[in-house]
């Protein structure tokens, strides 16, 4: 659980490997269902009696730090349910720079998430950004 800049809840799960964080799972905080990788949910505008008030700036929830208890239990719940889910696709990317292979994580037909392998195919590498993120917000 994490709060964005602009005090948005996100709800993410690591991936590990080798007891090494690979992978992100990235979760609706206000439903608990997976997102698709890179898809982040919009805030909802304020809206008055009139309708929505476009000249109103996007304000976060009054209390967005905490997430409904529910939807955190739900979510746990359904991870190893997810894990065991999970496949890969035929596909990857290739990185040049990095010698390196992104292989894409699918749940039901979406891309949920992405594994990086060296270029030989012998190691899983190390996302550092969810090893970063987990230090800094992990819950148990």
């Amino acid at each position: 659980m994490k709060v964005a800049p602009r005090g948005e809840p996100h709800i993410q799960a690591t991936i590990l490997f080798q007891n090494k964080q690979v992978a992100r799972l990235e979760f609706d905080p206000v439903t608990g269902d997976l997102l698709p990788r890179g898809f982040r949910p919009m805030p909802q505008p304020p809206s008055t009696a009139d309708g929505p008030n476009p000249r109103t700036s996007v304000e976060p929830p009054p209390d967005s730090r905490n997430v409904p208890a529910p939807i955190l239990d739900e979510v746990k719940a359904r991870l190893p349910g997810i894990l065991r889910e999970l496949t890969t696709d035929q596909g990857a990317e290739v990185m040049g720079r990095e010698s390196a292979w992104k292989v894409p994580l699918i749940f039901q037909n979406r891309v949920v998430g992405e594994l990086r392998v060296s270029g030989d195919g012998r190691t899983v590498i190390q996302d550092f950004g969810a090893t970063r993120d987990s230090a800094t917000f992990d819950r148990p």
